[in-house]
């Protein structure tokens, strides 16, 4: 097994400006199946996340309270998860504490309060995509479902 980071990609369903002028949003933050990633040199592996693993309570647990970011943060060209160090440049709002996981998805409430993010989504960015670190066990095989 190794820790490498993963960057998903969600939906977002709902959203409203708050009358102090920020945004209320509702999506979906990630999803189980068959994931597609580029690597350096070109080539594409493909990774299964498990129901088993997405939709575990633990694993639910860690996406609430967490920050928003426009985009995924960067330093010196390479993607960054957000710390307590990084978190004043970066953080545009936060995720609720409402996650919840049926058919396979996993849908998310979150508040957006920076300025510039909430421009980006008013000029059309509806793209919600989480990050975090994962043990990926490089093991080959065929998933019945996916």
């Amino acid at each position: 097994m190794s820790k490498v980071e993963r960057y998903d990609r969600g939906d977002v369903r709902s959203a409203y400006t708050t009358p102090e002028g920020f945004l209320f949003v509702e999506g979906t933050a990630t999803r189980c199946g068959v994931f597609e990633y580029r690597q350096p040199d070109g080539t594409v592996i493909r990774e299964l996340r498990d129901d088993a693993d997405v939709l575990n309570p633990d694993s639910l647990a860690t996406l609430g309270r967490k920050p928003t970011t426009l985009l995924h943060p960067e330093v010196n060209g390479k993607r960054v998860l957000v710390t307590p160090q990084n978190w004043a440049t970066f953080a545009t709002g936060a995720v609720g504490e409402k996650i919840s996981a049926a058919g396979g998805y996993v849908d998310v409430t979150l508040t957006v309060n920076r300025a510039d993010a909430l421009a980006a989504i008013r000029d059309g960015m509806h793209e919600l995509s989480c990050g975090y670190e994962c043990d990926l066990d490089r093991t080959p095989g065929m998933h019945p479902t996916y």
